[in-house]
């Protein structure tokens, strides 16, 4: 039902990307609900980090529950 990414820690705060759009979450961790690319880069004193690989995550709904 959810992921939690986890940043590398050392910074003041994180920008969180999916599919390259700005989440608005700005802490460390991240839970992930939803499908799409993700990235991160860690800000400190005003300056932004390179930004993170990425990754993929696909959500894939439960099968429908049986008739018995």
């Amino acid at each position: 039902s959810s992921a939690v990414l986890t940043a590398s820690e050392g910074y003041d705060s994180y920008e969180w990307t999916r599919d390259g759009a700005t989440l608005p979450e700005t802490g460390r961790q991240l839970t992930v609900r939803a499908s799409g690319t993700y990235r991160a880069k860690g800000r400190k004193a005003g300056q932004l980090s390179p930004e993170s690989g990425s990754l993929t995550i696909a959500v894939v709904p439960n099968p429908p529950k049986p008739t018995i």
